[in-house]
Parts: structure tokens; sequence; C-alpha cells
């Protein structure tokens, strides 16, 4: 889990029946895809700001205008506190 403005981790499901050997998969997003486009569009009206990850000094080269919306750093919960309730 994890957004591109943030440390990744690796995890491992709980060997156990009940976890059904699995991880939930969308446990780190903040907001909705569609409420991402709509928030981080009026937030960041020229989409090229996002594409710098300030954090790291990364760059994303996407054509979709709507996905760099969509998995903007902003529509991420915080990492830590995702990986502490997994």
């Amino acid at each position: 889990p994890g957004s591109r403005g943030d440390y990744s981790y690796i995890v491992k499901p709980n060997p156990k029946e009940y976890s059904g050997y699995s991880i939930a998969h969308g446990a780190g997003r903040k907001l909705m895809r569609s409420q991402a486009i709509k928030k981080m569009s009026k937030w960041y009206p020229n989409v090229n700001v996002l594409a710098r990850t300030e954090r790291f000094g990364s760059y994303v080269i996407c054509q979709d205008k709507s996905l760099m919306y969509e998995e903007a750093p902003q529509a991420y919960k915080n990492i830590t506190n995702v990986i502490q309730d997994l």
C-alpha cells in the first residue's frame, strides 16, 4: 500500500482462514476516485503541478489527466496509519 507521495510497504497477509489470506485493496484511499478528480481539479487546475512528487523529487509521466487527479498523493491516507491498522 501507499501512494507515490509516500513510502511503500510490502505486506504479508495474516495466514488465518478468516482473513481470506488477503489484505484489503484500497485500504489506503482517503478519497474515492470521483471525489479525487473533483477536488484535485479544483485545487490544481494545472494538472502538471501534480506530476512532480516533491518529497522524492520524482516525476510522473502520464497522458491521462484524470488518472493524475485520481492518483494524487492527497487522495491517500497517511501510510503509517494504514500499516498500523492492518
